[in-house]
Order: structure tokens, then sequence, then C-alpha cells
């Protein structure tokens, strides 16, 4: 696969998986005190493990049927390093949460960098073993 593809191919699987409703510091900042979905905390879980370097753990948040697209794009290490701009992300914050008629849940962030620069992401995740897992 050349350079090109694969550097196109990991962006289409993180444009893939982010579209979600509010975020934690959202809800602080307005008084009240909600939690994040189950699938807008797996897509977090997966971008801050990424971010700390913990690849193994971040692929525990991807789905069975990601796995291979994954390993096909040179594995978490580079797709994540490319999402979170070699680990600089400082914080994401969540735009919308979209449930799909096939039961998938798109969520839509805001990339936050230590460098001040800004980025978004689109996510569709899905339920796999009861967990909700990136898909594509």
């Amino acid at each position: 696969m050349s350079r090109t593809s694969r550097t196109l191919s990991v962006l289409l699987l993180s444009v893939a998986i982010v579209n979600c409703s509010g975020s934690e510091s959202d809800a602080e900042s307005d008084g009240e005190t909600s939690k994040s979905s189950a699938p807008v905390t797996a897509i977090k879980s997966f971008l801050m493990a990424g971010n700390e370097g913990d690849y193994a753990k971040a692929e525990t948040y991807v789905s069975s049927g990601a796995q291979e697209s994954l390993k096909r794009m040179g594995g978490a290490q580079t797709m994540l390093d490319m999402i979170t701009r070699d680990r600089t992300l400082k914080d994401l914050e969540v735009i919308s949460e979209t449930p799909t008629e096939q039961g998938q849940v798109v969520v839509y962030l805001l990339l936050r960098f230590k460098d001040d620069q800004v980025s978004n992401g689109t996510y569709t995740l899905i339920q796999e073993g009861g967990a909700w897992k990136i898909g594509l």
C-alpha cells in the first residue's frame, strides 16, 4: 500500500469514528452533573490511551472488524499518532452524538492540541460483545 493510500485510509478510519451531544465539561460549566454516554466514553478512552502512548489499551476500543483495517494501515500507533498529532492532544469536546437506524452511534468531536490548533473528527461506534467499540 502506498504512503498516500495509507494516509488516506488512516484519515478515513479516523473520520469514521465521532459525533456526540455535550461534554462533561459543558455540563459542569452549566452547573449540571452528567456522565458521558457509553459510546462517548469509549471514544474518549481510545483517544486518551493513544495520546498517552498506550496503544495496546487503545486497541481494546476498536471493533474486531476494524482491527484488520487498523493493521493494514500500520497499526494503532500509526493511526493514533496521526490523530493526536504525536501525542499532543490537550483536550476534546463532544459536539454531537447521533444514533443511527442501524444501532450505531456517530460521535463528532472537536480536538484541541497543545499548540492551540483545533481539529475535528467523526467516529462511528458499534456494540460488540456488550461494549461500545470503534467501527468502520
